[in-house]
């Protein structure tokens, strides 16, 4: 049956006909007057004010309707949209938000359906699988949030090496984490960082202050020489665009000082219990099988693409960011598709291995990290 287009044709913005400006006072309004406690949250929330996203609805009896709706705010597992008309609550839809250049669907269900003044709704979505919000919130937006609204230190779990030459940082360090099940590991020189890396490790915590050197450098020359454990790099105060280049070149996650429990636990969840993980955990039995066949071959694919870059070999390089990217969206592995489309794209405006070498590394890292999560579970 051909949808019913609703609102979606109209020239008004959304439903409620509210602009940029006009919604901004709505949701600062929103905002103010709060929402549910924050401990009850799984996913924490991320403002994402929008004025219009196209939400389908699929009524009792197939027919479909499609809506222009404004946007409150977004997480991993759902969206808070504003709508001229009420919604019951189990209703099947789908929300279609921009990603890059193109469009992704996401399938979900109104879970709640609330008035909040005149004929504006306010509709809360649930998504049947579980998103990465920097997909489509700017990246200023995400930077600096995680998708965790809080982390239970018991979930924390592993092998940690802390590279860090001063006693005091490793005695706060150590108290940050009495209640996590962590195992952790120091070393005041690189010699023992190596050595402790070698009686295994699932995240890497570095103090640049114990690097000697600059740290993006530094990271670059470690990801090349082979290491490509999941890294958190601690930076000092207002480091900011070394911050960016630190991700940019490697790292998985970066804070500056002065550190906070809280802070730190939510990295290192992001890291450990996040990043790696494929983006739905409720795929079926057929994709499940398909998805472990996709993480066996992970370290084959990241091993071919090492010989890649030793060779120069820009095309093998292409070939193998191609592969990464139809996989990895296929099967719900975005960080690694993700990271495989931004690799390929760079290849292909560069054609040089060279010119792509902080991409490529970000590709490797996201393989090895994907494998080893998945060889821990």
């Amino acid at each position: 049956m051909a949808a019913d287009r609703g609102s979606s044709d109209t020239g008004r913005p959304n439903s409620l006909g509210l602009r940029a400006r006009q919604l901004g006072v709505l949701l600062d309004r929103l905002d103010e007057e709060g929402g549910p406690p924050p401990s009850k949250r799984k996913f924490a929330r991320w403002p994402f004010r929008v004025e219009s996203v196209l939400l389908e609805v699929l009524h009792p009896g197939g027919s479909q309707v499609t809506f222009k709706v404004a946007c409150r705010n977004i997480s991993s597992g759902g969206i808070s949209v504003l709508h001229s008309q009420y919604i019951h609550p189990g209703s099947v839809c789908s929300v279609i938000l921009a990603r890059g250049e193109g469009y992704a669907r996401i399938k979900g269900s109104v879970q709640r359906c609330r008035h909040v003044a005149g004929v504006v709704h306010e509709l809360g979505v649930q998504f049947e699988r579980s998103i990465d919000p920097r997909d489509f919130v700017p990246a200023a937006v995400g930077r600096d949030r995680y998708t965790l609204e809080k982390v239970d230190p018991q979930s924390l779990e592993g092998r940690l090496v802390l590279f860090d030459p001063v006693e005091l940082d490793q005695q706060i360090m150590r108290h940050f984490l009495k209640d996590t099940q962590l195992r952790l590991a120091i070393a005041t020189t690189e010699e023992e960082m190596q050595t402790e890396l070698g009686n295994g490790c699932d995240l890497l915590v570095v103090d640049q202050q114990g690097v000697g050197c600059d740290a993006v450098e530094w990271t670059g020359k470690l990801r090349d020489n082979g290491v490509h454990v999941p890294m958190l790099m601690v930076l000092p105060a207002n480091a900011h665009s070394e911050r960016d280049a630190v991700l940019t070149n490697g790292a998985d996650a970066a804070l500056m000082k002065p550190l906070l429990q809280e802070t730190v636990l939510r990295a290192l969840a992001e890291v450990l219990c996040v990043a790696s993980l494929p983006a739905s955990s409720k795929a079926d039995s057929a994709d499940a099988a398909l998805a472990s066949r996709f993480v066996d071959q992970l370290r084959k694919y990241a091993g071919e693409l090492r010989e890649h870059v030793k060779g120069d070999d820009a095309m093998g390089c292409y070939v193998i960011c191609q592969q990464l990217k139809t996989g990895g969206q296929s099967l719900g592995f975005d960080r690694i598709s993700r990271a495989a489309a931004k690799a390929s794209d760079s290849i292909a405006q560069s054609m040089s291995v060279s010119e792509s070498m902080s991409e490529l590394r970000e590709l490797m890292s996201a393989c090895d990290r994907a494998a080893a999560s998945a060889s821990a579970a």
